[in-house]
C-alpha cells in the first residue's frame, strides 16, 4: 500500500542521504584534525601558508587512509 505522504517519504529519504554524506564528512575532517597544527590556532603571519598546512594535513591523512587499506589488504592475503 502506497504511503499516503509520500512527499514527504521522499523528503525523509533525502535527508537521510544527505545526513549519511555529511557524517561522512564529519569523520573525514576529524581525520585531518589530528594534526595539531589543524585544530589549534595558526598563528603564522604569512597568508598562503594557512592553505599549505591544510592541504599538507590532507595529504597526511589521505596517505594515513591508503597505508590502512594496503595493510587491510595485506593482512587478509
Amino acid at each position: 500500500m502506497p504511503c499516503p505522504n509520500c512527499v514527504v517519504c521522499s523528503y525523509k529519504q533525502y535527508n537521510q542521504r544527505i545526513s549519511s554524506e555529511r557524517v561522512e564528512v564529519e569523520h573525514q575532517i576529524g581525520g585531518i584534525k589530528r594534526c595539531n597544527i589543524v585544530s589549534q590556532p595558526f598563528r603564522n603571519r604569512t597568508d598562503y601558508y594557512v592553505d599549505d598546512v591544510m592541504e599538507t594535513a590532507c595529504g597526511l591523512h589521505n596517505f594515513r587512509l591508503t597505508h590502512r587499506q594496503l595493510n587491510a589488504q595485506k593482512k587478509a592475503a
